[in-house]
């Protein structure tokens, strides 16, 4: 997160291209795990931007615990996402045109918990999914679902 303070400090709301990550985490149920956001009260996947310093595998893992506690396990690619449908602008105006790495991982650590980034969290159906979640978020979720169903990568989803 430091790199992104230190970019918007010189280029203050505009669009800025960064890359991102998310990480379908699923518990022996096969449900995902979501958090309601504190910066969008939306609901969401653990992910966030990536630092400069960290490998991409030490990005979807620090996000994950930081967002909800666990730290997961061999997570693996599933897609990558990017477009205009996956831009973003936060409620203090900044905007982001993220190139969204997308993981999932069906083996973790620890018990999910809320966090400082969380307002809630929980484990969700795939067909019970909540209605005010963030919608590049299920973006993410509908590309895992068509990797699930097609069995391979499905790499650059927009």
């Amino acid at each position: 997160m430091e790199y992104i303070q230190r970019v918007r400090a010189k280029m203050g709301h505009e669009k800025v291209l960064i890359p991102a990550n998310a990480v379908v985490i699923l518990n022996s149920s096969g449900e995902v795990l979501l958090h309601l956001r504190d910066d969008t009260s939306t609901w969401g996947l653990p992910g966030g931007l990536m630092d400069t310093g960290e490998t991409v595998l030490e990005s979807i893992e620090r996000e994950a615990f930081e967002e909800t506690g666990v730290r997961i396990k061999n997570p693996r690619l599933f897609g990558v996402f990017s477009g205009p449908k996956f831009e973003v602008t936060y409620p203090n105006g900044d905007q982001s045109v993220p190139v969204v790495l997308g993981f999932y991982a069906t083996e973790f650590e620890g018990s999910p918990k809320e966090t400082k980034e969380s307002l809630k969290i929980g484990f969700f159906e795939f067909t019970a999914l909540p209605l005010n979640m963030n919608p590049s978020h299920r973006g993410f979720v509908e590309g895992f679902l068509e990797f699930r169903k097609r069995g391979a990568v499905y790499p650059l989803l927009s």
